[in-house]
C-alpha cells in the first residue's frame, strides 16, 4: 500500500498525532471566551453627553483619515494635523469623563495619534491606525453609549 503525500494526509496524521499523544489538538474553548468573563465583570460607566461628543469626533476623524493611511497617501501636514486633533481631543477626555476609562483609551489614542503624526516610515502609520481602532474598540467597553455605532 502507497501512501500519498498530500496535505490531507499529512493533515490526518497530525491530528492523530496530537489526539494520541494526550495533547488536545484543539482547545475547547477559545481564547476569546476564556477573557469574556473578565470583561463582562466590568461595570459600565454611563457616558456623559461631552465624552460621547469627544469619542464620535475622534471616531469621525479616523474613518474621514483610515483610507489615507491605508492607501498611504496621507501627506505628512495632514498627518501631523490629524495628529494633534486626536491629541487634543484625548487630553479633553480626561479631563471631562471619569479618571480610569478614560485614561485607558487617551492613552491608546495618543500613541496612535503621535504614531501617525511622525514622518512616514515603515508601518509606523498603520500601527498607529490599529491603536486608534483598538480605543475606538475598548469604549463601548467601558462606557454605556447607546448611540455609539462600531467603526465597521
Amino acid at each position: 500500500m502507497q501512501v500519498r503525500s498530500s496535505c490531507f494526509c499529512r493533515g490526518v496524521a497530525v491530528l492523530l498525532v496530537f489526539t494520541t499523544s494526550g495533547v488536545p489538538a484543539f482547545s475547547s474553548r477559545s481564547h476569546a471566551q476564556e477573557h469574556a468573563g473578565s470583561l463582562k465583570a466590568v461595570t459600565k460607566v454611563r457616558a456623559s453627553a461631552e465624552v460621547q461628543a469627544i469619542m464620535a469626533d475622534v471616531r469621525r476623524r479616523v474613518l474621514t483619515t483610515h483610507t489615507l493611511i491605508t492607501h498611504r497617501r496621507l501627506s505628512l501636514q495632514s498627518a501631523k494635523t490629524f495628529s494633534k486633533a486626536i491629541s487634543d481631543l484625548a487630553n479633553r477626555l480626561e479631563v471631562v469623563g471619569p479618571e480610569n476609562e478614560t485614561q485607558k483609551i487617551s492613552i491608546l489614542l495618543r500613541e496612535g495619534a503621535s504614531s501617525i503624526g511622525k514622518p512616514p516610515s515603515g508601518n509606523d502609520r498603520m500601527d498607529g491606525l490599529l491603536k486608534l481602532e483598538t480605543a475606538l474598540s475598548l469604549y463601548p467597553k467601558l462606557f454605556d453609549d447607546e448611540a455609539w455605532k462600531p467603526l465597521r
